[in-house]
């Protein structure tokens, strides 16, 4: 379970990222975090992988208060947290990149053509990645895009140990982006 109390983080000068934020995700919830540039997505994000600490209120996941979280127990934390870690290397290499997460696509093309282009600009470089097979985001790419997906199934193995077999870390997908920008 992850529960914010009343969470405001402030940058510099004052400018606050987030404010008063309330939020409950309960165990077993599958929750995609969207919103305009600047709206705090990433802000929320590095609250949670205690990468940065908020100006005041309260974080706790899993029953564990993250203000009074110790720096040696971090490494462990972060551990059992998913996030797509290869777009912060692809920051750090000054390359603005956006997550979109489209779990389903035949819900999506039943919205607005408007709302559709706001999520994926036409003529934009995209980068679709998927669990699945390829096929499977080559309509939303588009024709300047560029899938990375499984090419087989049947293995068995802890998730981690696929994540490395199969490419789904963040150094690669960082390597797969990167290349495909260049292009």
């Amino acid at each position: 379970m992850i529960e914010l109390k009343e969470v405001t983080k402030e940058y510099s000068k004052g400018i606050a990222a987030l404010n008063g934020i309330n939020l409950r995700i309960e165990q077993g919830e599958f929750v995609f975090v969207v919103g305009d540039s600047g709206s705090g997505k990433s802000t929320l994000i590095r609250l949670l992988m205690k990468e940065i600490e908020p100006t005041s209120g309260t974080i706790i996941v899993n029953g564990q208060n993250l203000n009074r979280m110790k720096h040696r127990q971090i490494p462990q934390y972060r551990r059992g947290i998913g996030v797509v870690a290869g777009a912060e290397l692809l920051r750090k290499d000054g390359i603005k990149v956006r997550i979109v997460s489209v779990p389903s696509e035949g819900l999506f093309r039943t919205q607005s053509k408007e709302y559709q282009e706001s999520v994926l600009p036409k003529g934009s470089k995209i980068f679709g990645m998927t669990a699945g097979l390829p096929v499977t985001l080559e309509g939303l790419v588009g024709a300047n895009g560029k899938v990375f997906g499984m090419t087989s199934f049947g293995f068995s193995a802890p998730y981690k140990v696929l994540d490395e077999k199969l490419g789904y870390t963040a150094e690669n997908v960082y390597k797969q982006v990167k290349t495909f920008m260049e292009e």
